[in-house]
C-alpha cells in the first residue's frame, strides 16, 4: 500500500508499507527449496531402514543355519545341508530332521529378504553359507550376496 505525503520542501514523498509481490515470491521460492530438501531426506532415510532390515535378516538368518550346521557337522561334513540357490527344498536325499530346517531357512529368507534365496556347500572341513537377494538403494538397485565360511569340528 502506498502512502502520499509532503515533504519539508513542499515534494510529494511516497513511502511503500506491506509487502511486495517479489518479496513473497522469494519467500514461496525459499520454502519450496527448503521442502523438497526436507522430502529428499525422508526418502533417504527411509531407504536406509530397508538396507538395515535386509542386513539384519541377512546376518539372523545365517546364524540361524550356522548353528543348525555346528550341531550337527557330522552330518553336515557328509553334504545333508547342501543346497542351492534354484532349490526351494531340500533335496528328497536329506534326513526328515535337517530338510525341515532347510525348508524353514529356505522359507524365511524368502519372505524375509526381496527375491531372496539361499544355498550351502558343505565339505568334510568346512560349510560355505550363501545368501542373495535384491536390494534397493538410492543409486538404484543391485544384486546382493553374503558368504559366510565355517569350519566343520567333528567330534
Amino acid at each position: 500500500m502506498n502512502y502520499q505525503s509532503l515533504n519539508s520542501s513542499g515534494h510529494c514523498q511516497i513511502r511503500q508499507s506491506g509487502i511486495g509481490l517479489l518479496e513473497v515470491m522469494i519467500a514461496l521460492f525459499i520454502l519450496a527449496f527448503g521442502a523438497l530438501a526436507i522430502g529428499n531426506v525422508q526418502v533417504s532415510a527411509l531407504t536406509s531402514v530397508t538396507i538395515s532390515t535386509s542386513h539384519f535378516a541377512v546376518s539372523k538368518l545365517t546364524e540361524e543355519i550356522a548353528e543348525h550346521i555346528k550341531s550337527d557337522a557330522f552330518l553336515a561334513g557328509q553334504g545333508a545341508y547342501n543346497t542351492t540357490f534354484t532349490e526351494t527344498a531340500a533335496q528328497t536325499t536329506v534326513p526328515v530332521q535337517q530338510a525341515q530346517v532347510i525348508n524353514d531357512w529356505k522359507s524365511t529368507a524368502a519372505n524375509a529378504l526381496p527375491s531372496g534365496a539361499t544355498q550351502v556347500n558343505c565339505t568334510t572341513t568346512e560349510c560355505t553359507i550363501s545368501l542373495r537377494w535384491h536390494e534397493r538403494s538410492i543409486s538404484g538397485a543391485s544384486n546382493q550376496l553374503y558368504n559366510l565360511k565355517i569350519p566343520l569340528q567333528v567330534n
